[in-house]
This record gives C-alpha cells, sequence and structure tokens, in this order.
C-alpha cells in the first residue's frame, strides 16, 4: 500500500508500492517498537530521512491517525520515515512509572544511532506537543540536521501542568473532585507517589525532570554548523491532526462543542511543511560542504 500526496485530499487512495516494516530496538533492556516507512520513487541509499518523535505518552490515542498519515505522507514524498513508541508507552516494553523524560531522550538517540548505521543521510528531527522537547534537545546536542517542532510546550512543567487541568474536567465531569484539587496531585507527586493522568501512570521522577526539560533552541554559533529549525504554533493546522479536536459550534441556540472529522484534509499543511524540510536539509548540506 501506498500512501502519496495526491491521495491526501481524497483521504485514502492506495497505491502498491510502499513498504512498511515494524520492530523492536533493544533499549536499556526494553524492547523500543518503531515503524520504518521506505521513501517512495527514490533509491533507498540516497532519500533523505525524517525522525518522527512523538506523541506525548496520554495524547497518543488522540494523535495517532494523524501521526501515521503524516508519516505516510512523508515517505511517498521520497523520505525516509521512522516512527517509535517510546519506552512504557504505545507497543514498546516498559513501566509507566519507571519512564520519564530522560528515558525518552534516550529513545530519541537511541533511534538516530539506528538511523545513522543505516547509512550517513540528511536527517530531520521532528517533534510534536511535549515530545518536541526532547526532539529539541536531541538537536541542541547536535543530532540531525534540521529540526521541525510542532505546537511544543515552553517546558515539561507547562505540559503537566495542562494535562492536570484536563484530569481536574475529567474529575468534575464524573462527580469525583480530590480535595484540594490540583494541589493535591501535585503534594502526592512531590511527596513520592505516583498518580494517573489520561490513563498514563505519571511517576515522581517525571514531575521532577518536567521543570528541568525546557524549550532551547540551539544556533549555528554553538555548533559551529549550520542548524535550521522551525518552530509551528499550536494553530489551526497541527489542531487538525488531534482526532476528534473539539471547537464551538452553535446547536440548538446555544453555542456546544463539535469534533474536527477524524480524517480531514491536512494536503495543504503537510505539502507546506514537506517544503520546509526539503528547503532546510538542502540549506544544511549546502553550509555543510562550505565549511
Amino acid at each position: 500500500m501506498t500512501y502519496s500526496p495526491l491521495s491526501e485530499a481524497a483521504r485514502g487512495a492506495t497505491h502498491e508500492s510502499e513498504a512498511e516494516s515494524a520492530g523492536f530496538l533493544n533499549v536499556g533492556g526494553e524492547q523500543l517498537y518503531y515503524v520504518l516507512h521506505a521513501a517512495g520513487g527514490a533509491a533507498p541509499e540516497r532519500a533523505p530521512r525524517v525522525l518522527l518523535v512523538g506523541p506525548f505518552a496520554s495524547d497518543r490515542s488522540h494523535m495517532y491517525i494523524g501521526w501515521v498519515r503524516w508519516a505516510r505522507y512523508l515517505a511517498s514524498s521520497g523520505f525516509e520515515v521512522m516512527r517509535f513508541d517510546g519506552r512504557g508507552t504505545g507497543e514498546s516494553s516498559g513501566q509507566q512509572a519507571e519512564v520519564s523524560f530522560s528515558t525518552w531522550l534516550e529513545d530519541v538517540e537511541a533511534c538516530v544511532k539506528w538511523l545513522d548505521a543505516r547509512g550517513t543521510r540528511p536527517l530531520t528531527i521532528h517533534g510534536m506537543g511535549g515530545a518536541a522537547l526532547m526532539a529539541a534537545k536531541a538537536f541542541r546536542r547536535g543530532l540531525g540536521d534540521s529540526l521541525l517542532l510542532w505546537a511544543p510546550p515552553d517546558s515539561g512543567r507547562d505540559l503537566l501542568m495542562g494535562l492536570l487541568r484536563r484530569r481536574l474536567a475529567s474529575d468534575m465531569a464524573l462527580g469525583a473532585s480530590k480535595p484540594g484539587g490540583r494541589d493535591a496531585y501535585i503534594a502526592l507527586l512531590e511527596s513520592g507517589k505516583s498518580i494517573e493522568v489520561d490513563g498514563f501512570e505519571w511517576s515522581p521522577a517525571l514531575w521532577r525532570e518536567s521543570a528541568e526539560y525546557t524549550l532551547m533552541l540551539p544556533d549555528a554559533a554553538e555548533s559551529g554548523r549550520p542548524r535550521p529549525h522551525k518552530t509551528v504554533a499550536a494553530d489551526v493546522g497541527v489542531s487538525r491532526l488531534y482526532a476528534g479536536e473539539r471547537q464551538g459550534a452553535p446547536q440548538r441556540g446555544k453555542a456546544v462543542a463539535k469534533r474536527h472529522p477524524l480524517n480531514p484534509d491536512m494536503s495543504d499543511f503537510f505539502a507546506g511543511n514537506v517544503a520546509w524540510i526539503r528547503e532546510s536539509l538542502a540549506m544544511a548540506c549546502e553550509r555543510e560542504r562550505r565549511l
């Protein structure tokens, strides 16, 4: 099956030329699940690569459809694409209570190392949402040739506070509000206890590290070589990837929430980001040759 730019508008037309292979990497004694999308219409040994980092643990179920569509669009545009589930999430092994931001950063680095072992070709690291923090940190350490971020939070703590608000709203809707509200959950974490948010177990280590992971982008002076990077805010394009994203709409005389289609047309948004990735990798390669 294939997923081409032309079929994006049609939301699903396919061909029989695309290859997607799944496997596991041994990372820290656990099994890291990945899917490799072969580049369509390009020689494997020459195709530029994109490593997809995201979405964050508790957002995976909401973002999975859009994330796979993006991976297939990239592959059909001539990129070799790797996506993966961080340890303790999705199809990867590992206990939720034992993983944190540093764990997932190690996963990003392991994937880059694995890709590099397949041949040195230009690589874009792309992170979305909370996972953008790990993508940016890996890039700052010198990994990858360009960096694309979609809707990154300012810090891990900001990310968790937003998710915690979602947990509080759920508690209220179910009539199970905890005395003390947000502060009570924070107190549990800071006392060394785990809590559950959106089906994912937050460990005290995750909470502690969240304050240390802030969004910091490098400049060329730090590494001595060009480091193209781009940040896309949580605009309409990014939010449409969120399956069932709610937006206000009038119904029966009042504003209520409705959901986007499960499979909205993302052609323009995807095409614009592919164009930037091409330009950024060409820029990085050209300047690298001149150094």
